[in-house]
C-alpha cells in the first residue's frame, strides 16, 4: 500500500543514513521501525498465576482478628 507521510527532515536523514550503512532500502528501515513500535502496543498474552493455595482453615485463631501491623510483625519480626 502506498501512503504519504510528512516527516521531519532530521528523521528522514537519519533513516537514509541507516539505510546506506546497512545497505538496505529506506522502506525496509522504516518498516522495521514501525513494526517494532507497533509490537510494543500489541497485547501480550495474559499471564496466569498458577494456583499455589494450600488446604487449611486460614489464620490461626490468635491472628484471625489481628491488624496488618501485628501480622507483619509476627512474620518479619525485627527484619523490617
Amino acid at each position: 500500500m502506498r501512503t504519504t507521510v510528512d516527516l521531519p527532515d532530521e528523521l528522514v536523514f537519519e533513516v537514509q543514513r541507516i539505510a546506506r550503512e546497512q545497505k538496505r532500502t529506506m522502506r525496509s528501515v522504516m518498516e522495521e521501525a514501525l513494526r517494532a513500535t507497533i509490537g510494543k502496543y500489541q497485547r501480550a498474552e495474559a499471564f496466569e498465576l498458577p494456583d499455589a493455595s494450600v488446604d487449611g482453615n486460614g489464620l490461626r485463631s490468635a491472628f484471625r482478628d489481628a491488624e496488618w501491623e501485628d501480622l507483619r510483625t509476627a512474620a518479619y519480626g525485627n527484619r523490617l
